[in-house]
């Protein structure tokens, strides 16, 4: 069995950053857990991106940078808290250009999305919890692993 190779995409938690100061991004910790080498994976972190279509800070854009590869097996994209202020529709519009767009770079991989995104102000961690159900609804629609 040839082994796995990875795409990890993220926002600032990507790069590691947090509003109380910088800590080891979820992608330099999960590539440690797995134990993988330089040639295994690909990190792609850029802070305020996000899956919103009419952004133009979307994580599209990141997706065009990459070459095509009919060997990654695996992708992860996470992200949530920028698109705290976005529309389900808008969303939905941005997961679904993403997913085509994957198929096409990279045929036989499977493409995983995971929610990340905290806050302590109340008001947009109830906007948080909405973007939430929008990534999971979209996700789950297009039988992306959520």
């Amino acid at each position: 069995r040839d082994p796995k190779k990875y795409v990890f995409m993220g926002d600032s938690y990507g790069d590691g950053y947090t509003p109380d100061g910088q800590v080891t991004s979820w992608i330099t910790l999960l590539v440690n857990k797995l134990n993988l080498t330089s040639s295994q994976y690909i990190s792609v972190h850029q802070g305020g991106y996000r899956f919103a279509y009419s952004s133009e800070y979307n994580f599209i854009s990141l997706l065009n940078n990459l070459d095509d590869d009919n060997d990654l097996t695996d992708m992860y994209v996470c992200g949530g808290y920028n698109d705290f202020s976005s529309s389900q529709a808008d969303i939905n519009l941005g997961i679904t250009n993403f997913y085509n767009l994957f198929k096409t770079k990279f045929p036989n991989a499977k493409l995983h999305i995971g929610f990340i995104g905290w806050t302590k102000n109340g008001e947009n961690i109830r906007k948080l919890a909405s973007v939430f159900y929008y990534y999971k609804n979209t996700c789950d629609n297009l039988e992306i692993d959520f």
